[in-house]
């Protein structure tokens, strides 16, 4: 997860990440092992003062990766409403819950060259096994796809039988790989 991690999100070292998440949920281990494996900077954030401490570093660069819950997203994009700034970040992951596609659509009007990730997983998938990146506008969508498996990840939508569905149909979803 760590290597797919470090190659999707910070080959190029710069700003790192924010840790916002606390260190006992799995999402947290994206910004806390990311950045740190990269030689990028890692930035500890006192959680009361996490979403203000969003709105960007102090001299005005921005970050790499942000990664939050839907719930923490909402609370940002409040805060970001009354703020005129520059995009806190270059690439935006959420995951954790549903991700609501007004929230992202915020995201796209006001920050369209930030990289916006909705990010699939349950804990005992090592973190996240899917991604989807967020490129067309999702106005009016009711949800927004998990996307596809991350590296050494597969994804299976399977019967009650253990078979693929054809595609559009209803199944379970099995997740496999090194992760």
């Amino acid at each position: 997860y760590l290597h797919w991690s470090d190659r999707s999100h910070y080959e190029e070292a710069g700003n790192g990440s924010p840790m916002l998440l606390s260190f006992s949920f799995d999402a947290g281990v994206t910004t806390l092992f990311g950045p740190l494996l990269a030689g990028a900077k890692l930035r500890l954030v006192n959680p009361i003062a996490q979403i203000h401490a969003l709105a960007g570093l102090e001299d005005g660069q921005t970050y790499d990766l942000i990664k939050l819950t839907p719930s923490h997203l909402s609370l940002l994009n409040k805060r970001l409403e009354a703020d005129k700034g520059p995009a806190p970040t270059r690439a935006l992951m959420v995951g954790g819950e549903a991700l609501i596609p007004g929230d992202m659509q915020f995201w796209q009007e006001r920050f369209p060259n930030v990289r916006l990730i909705n990010h699939y997983g349950p804990t005992e998938a090592t973190v996240g096994c899917a991604t989807f990146a967020i490129s067309d506008a999702v106005g009016g969508l009711a949800s927004i796809p998990i996307g596809r498996p991350i590296a050494n990840t597969r994804i299976y939508l399977l019967d009650a039988h253990g078979a693929p569905v054809p595609f559009g149909a209803v199944g379970e979803l099995y997740i496999g790989g090194a992760g």
